[in-house]
């Protein structure tokens, strides 16, 4: 039930944001070890009729500020090349039941032919606090998956592109009538292409 509700919210809800219950601040964190430097901003939600908004800010906060990957602390110290994390957010759908969000991050070490770019999207459901799995809001199976790389196709050439692209693991956002993939390609100059779908085209794969 819980689904159709947002499914439907996403198809034929007229929201005007400026009324939304939800609000969010930029939270800024800057961490400076020797010649490494990392700036990033991410998300905190406001709202005094949602319990599950700390819970949710706590989930955000903790990937947004999870650098491992990027942090040495011996290569940070050793003074010889300078290295520069940057990530930031755009919120691209909030209302009482979803927030969707798009992270990207770019990093880059002094001598290298370009950045390192890295993108990311969370689905949260406002109901449970938890993030939201393309199979909870859609049937997933050959039908819906041949619908949405017909789909995607259809997007990317009318974007001039007729490339390959990877649907292993699907990432997407949503914002007020579209389903938005992201991730499509890994090369350094299609990597921030993104499919745009109406999702009005998908409405019978809608999971009850």
């Amino acid at each position: 039930m819980l689904n159709t509700i947002l499914f439907t919210f996403l198809i034929f809800t007229n929201i005007n944001l400026f009324s939304n219950p939800i609000s969010h601040t930029k939270k800024d964190f800057k961490k400076k070890d020797k010649n490494c430097l990392f700036q990033i901003q991410y998300p905190v939600f406001n709202s005094k009729k949602n319990d599950l908004i700390p819970k949710i800010n706590s989930l955000l906060e903790k990937t947004f500020l999870e650098i491992s990957e990027y942090y040495n602390e011996f290569e940070c110290n050793a003074g010889e090349t300078n290295f520069n994390l940057n990530r930031n957010f755009e919120i691209k759908f909030v209302d009482e039941n979803l927030i969707s969000i798009h992270s990207y991050s770019s990093s880059f070490s002094e001598g290298s032919p370009h950045p390192f770019n890295k993108f990311q999207t969370f689905n949260i459901n406002l109901k449970t606090g938890e993030e939201i799995k393309l199979n909870q809001v859609f049937k997933i199976n050959k039908f819906f998956r041949r619908k949405i790389r017909n789909l995607i196709s259809k997007n990317l050439a009318e974007q001039g592109i007729t490339s390959e692209f990877k649907m292993d693991k699907p990432e997407y956002y949503f914002t007020k009538k579209e389903i938005v993939f992201i991730n499509l390609f890994e090369d350094y100059p299609n990597e921030s292409i993104e499919a745009k779908i109406l999702i009005s085209e998908l409405e019978k794969f809608k999971e009850k």
